[in-house]
């Protein structure tokens, strides 16, 4: 038995002091005369129980370890016994039960009142753990004195029946309740605490990436706000914001954004500028304050040197979209693109074919008598590659035509060039007999010319549009080096797509249909593969 003296005037600290009682005692009996069990009381007990468990639980446990009590944090709480007494209606569960010397309808926590009791609590959206028990006792007394031999029968139960527990040891609880003076002895205010929550009056919208909710008023105008909260990053929301350092230092707050090229720029060479010095920084201020890649090494990350890093809140409906500008821009030059090589191929084949038979030795086949290849006799399809053997100077396949020695009676010097099969085998001195004098430098800076121009395309064309698209790829598209099959049949992928909903790589024929994707910045039809063009239908 804990007996607790004096008397104070300050509310808040009774309150405090009640909590710590009810946390230190074996039994607690919470007493109501209501006719009905109203929330008032499961509200208390559960706020009770969230006390213990959040601030007493850590204290008690160590308490209880010092003096080798074997017990687990469910057995350290108080039982609960709620005696309710009635006047006019029947108490839960009641079974017509007569105790000696009394004519009260009593009952002693059968199983229809503890079920009452629990989806009561479980309606509230929480159960008080931190009570190892809770009992329920109801008598309806009408206009006679109340009784309380059946929560005296109870009371004995549970303190010494041989499913209970062992009491606490008086020394433990004079121990706990000094631990808990100590901690929580801090001067409360007078003044009374509010009865209404906040959550009556508050915003109920809560950031998606914190989830703490808005401290404006419901209904409020203007954007939503957390005042001394801080949120955490989360890369699908990408909160993270930059504001310059220049203008920060000066005492002015100027968000910035990193962007393919500078406001100045045309978005076609921007977006190659951007395959070669990456991304900008630009302040309306300051102007270009950070480019990714301004050096060939050593370039710093922009929170270095350039802008200062905030993380802000994301409520419903401001959910960052997926910019997808790039992307767009090279799929519309991909069209351009195909229309032209598609439409243009045939005459720029031909005019070639006319190009190279003007600077073509004497002995050649012209291209334009060349229907099908000399050896294999296979017909060449319309812009088809031809090639000449340098021997004989008949026109081949290129499996016919692959291997390369020195012809130099040919004019072509010791450096070996493409030769036919048959040529290959022959010897020096068969091919010597058709021995030509005549003069092939022009020939020869032709070949010169396409030679360089191939190198110049391959790099000054081919190597900057692969970074181009790897720069213009949305943050959800797996890289083109890591797409080694086709996610869904499997096989090569000789052309790489990638489907816009889900991002994974795939071969072209399973990447047929066009689907608008708008929760990824799609709002117009693009490449899906089959499995999510069902699940856009």
């Amino acid at each position: 038995m804990c007996v607790v003296t004096g008397v104070s005037t300050n509310l808040n600290r009774r309150t405090r002091l009640l909590l710590k009682i009810l946390a230190l005692s074996d039994v607690a009996v919470y007493r109501t005369r209501a006719e009905r069990l109203h929330n008032d009381m499961f509200v208390f007990l559960t706020d009770a129980s969230k006390v213990y468990c959040d601030h007493f639980s850590s204290e008690l446990q160590e308490v209880v370890e010092k003096h080798n009590i074997d017990l687990p944090f469910t057995h350290l709480g108080p039982k609960v016994l709620i005696f309710h007494e009635t006047q006019y209606t029947e108490p839960l569960g009641a079974s017509e039960e007569v105790l000696e010397g009394t004519e009260e309808m009593v009952s002693l926590s059968d199983d229809v009142a503890d079920r009452e009791i629990l989806q009561r609590f479980l309606a509230l959206g929480e159960y008080p753990k931190a009570f190892s028990k809770i009992r329920y006792i109801g008598i309806k007394s009408g206009t006679e004195p109340t009784d309380f031999s059946a929560l005296t029968r109870v009371i004995k139960e549970e303190l010494g029946g041989n499913n209970a527990r062992n009491r606490k040891p008086l020394t433990l609880i004079m121990e706990s309740l000094r631990v808990l003076n100590s901690k929580f002895n801090n001067t409360l205010t007078q003044k009374a605490l509010s009865t209404f929550s906040d959550d009556f009056f508050r915003c109920p919208q809560m950031c998606l990436s914190c989830k703490q909710q808005c401290s404006l008023s419901v209904s409020h105008g203007g954007r939503h706000t957390l005042t001394e909260k801080y949120c955490r990053y989360q890369h699908a929301f990408k909160n993270r914001i930059f504001i310059c350092a220049h203008c920060y230092n000066a005492g002015t707050r100027r968000e910035v954004r990193p962007k393919s090229f500078e406001d100045s720029e045309t978005p076609f060479s921007g977006y190659v500028k951007m395959a070669w010095s990456g991304y900008v920084i630009e302040c309306d201020e300051c102007g270009v304050i950070y480019r990714s890649r301004q050096y060939w090494f050593g370039n710093k990350p922009p929170e270095q040197e350039s802008v200062r890093t905030e993380i802000v809140h994301v409520w419903p409906g401001e959910e960052a979209k997926p910019e997808n500008t790039a992307r767009f821009l090279l799929d519309q030059l991909y069209v351009i693109s195909e229309t032209i090589g598609q439409y243009g191929a045939g005459p720029t084949q031909v005019m070639t074919d006319w190009l190279n038979d003007q600077v073509a030795p004497a002995y050649w086949v012209p291209n334009h008598l060349v229907a099908s290849c000399h050896a294999c006799k296979v017909q060449f399809v319309p812009l088809a590659k031809k090639h000449h053997c340098r021997a004989c100077g008949q026109g081949f396949c290129s499996e016919c035509s692959s291997k390369s020695k020195p012809v130099p009676w040919r004019g072509w010097g010791d450096t070996p060039v493409r030769v036919c099969d048959r040529c290959f085998l022959s010897t020096d001195k068969q091919l010597e007999e058709d021995f030509c004098t005549e003069d092939f430098t022009t020939w020869k800076v032709t070949e010169c010319l396409k030679t360089a121009a191939s190198v110049v395309k391959t790099i000054a064309v081919d190597v900057p549009a692969g970074i181009v698209t790897d720069s213009a790829r949305p943050d959800y598209w797996i890289p083109d080096v890591d797409i080694v099959e086709c996610y869904q049949c499997k096989g090569a992928v000789p052309d790489k797509h990638h489907c816009r909903s889900c991002g994974q790589g795939f071969c072209d024929a399973c990447t047929q249909d066009r689907k608008c994707v708008p929760d990824r910045g799609w709002d117009y039809a693009v490449r899906v593969c089959d499995t999510c063009s069902l699940m856009l239908q």
